[in-house]
């Protein structure tokens, strides 16, 4: 299997890649990241420096695509299925990843940051 994605099964910018992946029945392998373990956080940040999930490995291709949108992008660039993951329009392609950016850095950014601060410890 050629594709192995980095995740959270937490992190909802995850599912975003799951949800792509799913819909066109791409064959891949997922690895849980545990930024808490320093063997599994070490190893990511080896994979991708900036440290963030997700993140997808391509063996075939000898590459590591980082950030959900970009991974989405190449995946139907480079793994096409029989779903269009992306508008070929430019004009709906530009609209697309405004709501895009919107959702992820407006919406889901500050519902993440309640849901963490919830479930982290005291101190």
């Amino acid at each position: 299997m050629s594709l192995t994605l980095y995740l959270h099964p937490l992190a909802s910018f995850c599912h975003k890649v799951l949800i792509a992946l799913y819909e066109n029945g791409t064959p891949f392998r997922a690895e849980t990241v545990n930024l808490g373990d320093p063997g599994s956080a070490a190893a990511h940040l080896e994979r991708w420096p900036v440290g963030k999930i997700p993140v997808l490995h391509d063996a075939k291709a000898k590459r590591v695509i980082p950030e959900t949108s970009i991974i989405i992008e190449y995946l139907q660039e480079t793994y096409p299925g029989p779903a269009q993951l992306l508008p070929a329009d430019r004009e709906m392609l530009l609209e697309t990843r405004l709501w895009d950016r919107f959702f992820d850095l407006y919406v889901n950014v500050p519902m993440g940051k309640v849901v963490t601060d919830r479930i982290r410890p005291q101190g």
